[in-house]
């Protein structure tokens, strides 16, 4: 009995741990962001950590051209040119207004999350039939920005 006892707590700890999400890479983010080059605007994008938000890996793109793969709980930065940018991520749904446009000057920082939309539950997912992840891009104001992004891991893709 103590045997079979120990082999269904060893399976549930294995089972838990794959249930486990793995850590993004990158150092983890604390303090502020190095500063940036004179005359250059600056575009941060994040995912903050979310309990119920998908494991998915999207893509940021700028002006259609993808810059880099973002897991959930990552942060990323570009210094750019003043301009126009259109921001956008790889979503398989789509969602009124979900990407942007910003016009940034130098020495601007802008700031955008990005979200996953919340989904109703799979009750077949095996059969394929599930609703599928939405990405939108948020801009958010600086302030709220610097809190959210403490802790997320830097990503330099």
């Amino acid at each position: 009995m103590a045997r079979a006892w120990r082999c269904l707590i060893l399976s549930l700890t294995l089972l838990a741990a794959a249930c486990v999400a793995p850590q993004p890479e990158g150092p983890v983010f604390r303090g502020a962001l190095p500063p940036q080059p004179p005359g250059t605007a600056r575009l941060v994008f994040y995912r903050p950590l979310a309990y119920y938000d998908t494991m998915a890996v999207t893509t940021v793109y700028l002006n259609g051209v993808p810059i880099s793969p973002t897991p959930v709980g990552t942060l990323l930065y570009r210094d750019v040119a003043p301009g126009q940018y259109d921001i956008s991520v790889w979503s398989p749904g789509s969602y009124p207004n979900q990407f942007k446009s910003v016009v940034v000057g130098p020495g601007n920082n802008f700031y955008v999350r990005i979200d996953t939309l919340p989904k109703p539950p799979c009750p077949n997912r095996f059969a394929g039939d599930c609703p599928a992840d939405t990405f939108i891009v948020t801009p958010v104001d600086p302030l709220t920005a610097i809190q959210q992004v403490q802790g997320l891991r830097l990503i330099t893709g």
